[in-house]
């Protein structure tokens, strides 16, 4: 299973290829971390609003028929960074789908940017 992390040590650490690679695994692994066989799940840093800014979402968006472009705000995001459509049934699949991280988000929210940044350039 871990045979394919080979591919890594070919490539300089900081290459293109070396990240793709890395996010690649771990989107396809899910890997959760077990501590003292604990699952320690991320809750969704309140008012972070990240995910509804970084990424592009292709799908509709109430007051964005056409989705939204990496880095534009979402319409549906308050003055505080929340959904205002959190729970409703116009919200976009990909957005009720997507999960609090700490490999993604990490421990703050320009972190959680960067990184989602980095995340889009990599698969956009």
């Amino acid at each position: 299973m871990y045979g394919s992390i080979i591919p890594c040590f070919y490539w300089p650490i900081d290459s293109l290829e070396c990240r793709r690679f890395k996010f690649r695994l771990f989107f396809e692994l899910r890997i959760i971390l077990f501590l003292d066989d604990q699952v320690f799940v991320m809750e969704c840093r309140l008012g972070c609003g990240a995910c509804c800014i970084a990424p592009s979402i292709s799908s509709s968006i109430p007051g964005m028929p056409n989705g939204k472009p990496a880095g534009v705000r979402c319409v549906q995001l308050d003055d505080g960074n929340l959904c205002k459509i959190f729970g409703q049934s116009g919200r976009p699949d990909v957005c009720a789908d997507f999960k609090a991280d700490h490999g993604v988000c990490g421990e703050e929210n320009t972190l959680a940017m960067s990184n989602l940044i980095e995340l889009e350039m990599l698969t956009g």
